[in-house]
């Protein structure tokens, strides 16, 4: 379990600004002026009662964990799915080897090397 890590002032003051500039600036880029007047009130909010952009600051990294957490589930099983699955089904049905030699090729799967060793062998062994 995680250890829930106390937010200081400087961190909510970031939390906010960076709340307030993008919320801003997305209402610049797709002319829509009321997300500039929440970004600005939630940092004006912040600014006049600190417990209350506190309160904020908390609750949105809640929510950012939260969609964190969603959205590396839905992205890891959208690859597996779409990708490394039929991959591995393809080369499991045009491949005739057995790369991890699940099956024994008779009573062992000790394989017999026949080589000599030279002290250059053991000098960088990785």
């Amino acid at each position: 379990m995680v250890q829930k890590k106390e937010l200081n002032a400087s961190e909510v003051w970031k939390i906010l600004l960076v709340f307030m500039v993008g919320l801003n600036l997305l209402s610049y880029f797709f002319k829509f002026p009321l997300l500039a007047y929440i970004g600005t009130g939630v940092g004006l909010v912040g600014l006049i009662f600190p417990s209350l952009g506190k309160l904020f600051a908390e609750g949105w990294m809640k929510f950012a964990g939260v969609l964190g957490k969603i959205n590396g589930t839905i992205l890891l099983s959208i690859i597996f799915f779409l990708f490394l699955f039929p991959l591995s089904l393809l080369q499991k049905l045009f491949s005739g080897k057995d790369n991890l030699r699940l099956k024994p090729p008779g009573k062992s799967n000790f394989i017999t090397r026949k080589k000599t060793y030279q002290k250059e062998d053991l000098e960088k062994m990785w």
